[in-house]
């Protein structure tokens, strides 16, 4: 599969015979954590987490996104001139959270934001740190900020059910998916 991202493109990803990747919502009023998503907020209390407004790329940030995705073998590595057009737009409502652990960044996530909607771009993490459910702390930070701020919905990218990268997101509920133009 190769994905637009939301950014640069209107397009959905699009394959002749598939058709099964899917925008993925959460209206984030009717969100409640569940015990095990507050124990994972719970454990990474110590970390500093930081919401940058047009964030700046630079190498610690390139390192950890390519080592993120050496995970996936199958995926190609692009430039770095690529991930900056990727993740870097001159667009107002380009934002990003990183998470730290004093020195040592433990994971970046790149966002659209506007006064209804937060949209999680992509998020890539230190390995090192995957006892502390990195992406997930992510995704629940992401939601418990948007409550606070009063935004409807969390966009989680796109739902693939029978993709294991992809199909987690469902885990998060309530969600809403589009089918045939209709959240449902």
């Amino acid at each position: 599969h190769s994905f637009p991202t939301r950014r640069s493109s209107d397009l959905r990803p699009e394959c002749s015979s598939c058709h099964e990747c899917r925008p993925i919502r959460i209206p984030v009023r009717d969100f409640r954590f569940s015990g095990s998503e507050k124990r994972v907020l719970k454990r990474a209390e110590h970390f500093t987490v930081k919401f940058i407004d047009r964030s700046v790329p630079d190498m610690m940030k390139f390192n950890l996104y390519r080592d993120h995705k050496r995970r996936f073998k199958e995926v190609e590595i692009e430039s770095y001139e690529n991930w900056i057009s990727s993740f870097f737009s001159d667009q107002s409502f380009n934002r990003s959270m990183e998470i730290w652990d004093g020195d040592t960044l433990v994971a970046v996530t790149h966002l659209d934001v506007t006064k209804r909607i937060v949209s999680a771009i992509y998020c890539y993490w230190n390995e090192a740190y995957v006892s502390f459910s990195p992406g997930k702390l992510s995704i629940l930070i992401g939601i418990q900020t948007a409550i606070e701020a009063g935004i409807e919905y969390y966009y989680l990218g796109y739902y693939i059910k029978d993709n294991i990268h992809m199909s987690y997101k469902a885990d998060y509920r309530p969600n809403q998916i589009l089918e045939d133009g209709v959240w449902q």
